[in-house]
């Protein structure tokens, strides 16, 4: 644990007062929470200290969390999968590898697996990645995470991670072969002797990060041999990275693969029709409507089915927006669906139907687009929420794109059927599935220009130049009023509430992510120069002080690095090297 960091004023002017704890948080990312540890001898509290991703068990409340196989579908996917699960040690693949296209529904098939592993197995852990939530694609907080579950889910290994911890209190905190090895593998194997499999689920791992996805997959298979009882249910896109894994694993054997997209399509489709059918049925119940006996018609809901054709994705996408709340007309918003073809051209792309429905979506939502001011609030509202770094609750999106909530709220009000809204202004938009965002970013799959949202210069322009002005206006000294700056952050009275106040969510996204749209903005910009310029003759010991308080230290050392790069290649190009900034910046470089 560290103590507050205070730097006095210099004779430039600048000076970091009060308190900026740098021993609250660890690493660079504040969902960390606090990793400053005191060994107890309350092993449950020991626990409660590993620092976690609290939405990634398969039975949380989050908003975007997948939902369960609807009754006689996935049968034979299923019962693979329980066989497989209820094998004895030692004689079946330890892994099971579900791999498939975006959208065509290996979540929901993991999410049942979870639920009906207690039929097999006992269930020990689950992880559900989602790039929605910065924790849920954090590799350093899968293990602690499912170590956290492990314990409670079986008293033995509980045992043996809290003696584990009251070795090493901050083994949550270390690289990810010590986390293995201390959280993971040592207490497992005091438990060797059982005889149930215990699970481990890791679904949509493609959205963890690629370098620590590939690692923690790596440890997983080096030791897999040791715990025969273990047993892993893995699921991704085939995503070249964890293809690699797989392939580099000595004997194949070792893990079961099934390709979701090669399921005879007969298959899929009576159970995406079973689906249909079903969530159908119930559009007029929920929107209080007397629909006639004969809708959908038969034919209605088999051209649906067609246009489906492998994806879930494409019926869970048709359903919100048919049963779409503000349209109140699930009669046109099916027609309208079912009257959209896409290009001839692009009919043999897995996703040529789902495209065309995006589009659809779009053009609907939005019957006034030919007016500038529609388009720039769709491109700077809908383009925030795709590509900002992380998720922004709805009152700090609205204040980092400067505009009011209800205006936020109205640009969003048409696109439910792909982005979450939120219930209340502290809830944060959420797209509904990656693949519109691949959709949307993407050119060659979005055939109208004006919705393409794509990181070009401009726009990382425009968010850069946007964490400057919340940063100028918002960062002081002793920004968190903290009188005494030798206190630890856990000695703090209400640390964490001070922070938030001072700092709040859209301040928190501009210190940390600047520097990360600045490396995107061409080089030499002039706005851009002038802001570094701004930035380090008022603010920039200031932002080390918040980056402090949010546990960020690390990062903001990486961000200075980034920003000097930034504009040594910038003055190189200008043939000169007098900049306030970059001096400032190698001066800070240096301190840190």
């Amino acid at each position: 644990m560290q103590p507050h960091v205070s730097i006095s004023t210099g004779s430039g002017g600048h000076g970091l007062g009060g308190a900026t704890g740098v021993g609250g948080r660890a690493g660079d990312a504040s969902h960390l929470g606090s990793l400053s540890i005191k060994v107890l001898s309350d092993g449950t509290s020991l626990l409660s200290h590993l620092p976690q991703a609290p939405y990634a068990a398969h039975d949380s409340v989050r908003k975007d969390a997948p939902s369960s196989c609807l009754k006689n579908t996935r049968v034979a996917i299923l019962d693979e999968i329980l066989t497989w699960l209820g094998s004895a040690n030692g004689e079946g693949p330890p892994v099971c590898w579900l791999s498939g296209l975006a959208g065509i529904g290996k979540s929901t098939i993991a999410k049942t697996i979870a639920e009906r592993a207690p039929e097999k197995a006992t269930l020990g852990a689950t992880f559900f990645f989602s790039r929605n939530d910065k924790a849920l694609e954090d590799h350093r907080l899968v293990l602690p995470t499912l170590a956290f579950q492990l314990a409670q889910s079986d008293s033995a290994f509980k045992e043996a991670i809290i003696d584990a911890l009251r070795q090493d209190a901050t083994a949550g905190q270390k690289e990810l072969r010590s986390q293995f090895e201390k959280l993971i593998l040592t207490p497992l194997l005091t438990i060797n002797s059982r005889r149930s499999p215990i699970l481990i689920i890791l679904d949509a791992l493609d959205e963890c990060e690629e370098e620590g996805a590939s690692h923690i997959l790596r440890l997983v298979f080096e030791h897999l041999i040791r715990i025969p009882f273990l047993r892993i249910l893995i699921t991704s896109r085939p995503q070249p990275h964890l293809s690699l894994v797989l392939n580099e694993v000595p004997n194949l054997a070792k893990t079961v693969v099934h390709v979701l997209h090669n399921i005879e399509a007969s298959v899929v489709q009576q159970d995406i029709r079973r689906y249909i059918s079903t969530e159908l049925a119930k559009i007029p119940g929920k929107l209080g409507l007397k629909m006639s006996t004969d809708w959908p018609t038969e034919a209605e809901k088999n051209a649906l089915v067609q246009k489906s054709a492998r994806l879930f994705i494409y019926a869970a996408v048709a359903i919100r927006f048919i049963g779409d709340d503000r349209v109140r007309d699930p009669q046109s918003q099916l027609k309208l669906i079912l009257d959209t073809r896409p290009l001839q051209q692009a009919k043999a792309k897995p996703y040529s139907y789902l495209d065309e429905l995006y589009l659809e979506v779009l053009r609907k939502s939005l019957p006034s687009f030919d007016h500038q001011e529609i388009r720039t609030r769709f491109q700077i509202v809908v383009g925030s929420i795709v590509l900002l770094h992380e998720l922004l609750p709805l009152h700090s999106l609205a204040k980092f794109v400067c505009y009011k909530i209800h205006v936020v709220e109205e640009s969003l009000r048409h696109l439910h059927s792909v982005i979450i809204p939120p219930s209340d202004i502290d809830e944060a938009p959420r797209i509904y599935h990656p693949s519109f965002v691949e959709f949307i970013t993407d050119s060659s799959r979005c055939s109208m220009a004006e919705f393409v949202i794509v990181p070009v210069p401009e726009q990382e322009l425009r968010h850069a130049l946007r964490c400057f002005q919340l940063m100028a206006t918002h960062l002081k000294r002793n920004v968190a009023g903290i009188s005494d700056p030798s206190q630890l952050n856990e000695e703090v009275d209400g640390f964490q509430s001070k922070v938030r106040e001072a700092l709040p969510p859209e301040v928190q996204y501009a210190c940390r992510y600047w520097a990360v749209h600045l490396l995107r903005v061409e080089l030499g910009e002039t706005r851009m120069m002038e802001a570094l310029e701004v930035f380090s003759k008022g603010s920039i010991l200031c932002w080390f002080e918040a980056m402090s308080l949010l546990g960020s230290i690390s990062k903001a050392a990486n961000s200075i690095e980034d920003a000097h790069h930034w504009a040594v290649l910038t003055e190189y190009g200008n043939d000169h090297n007098d900049r306030d900034f970059t001096k400032q910046a190698k001066c800070c470089e240096n301190a840190v």
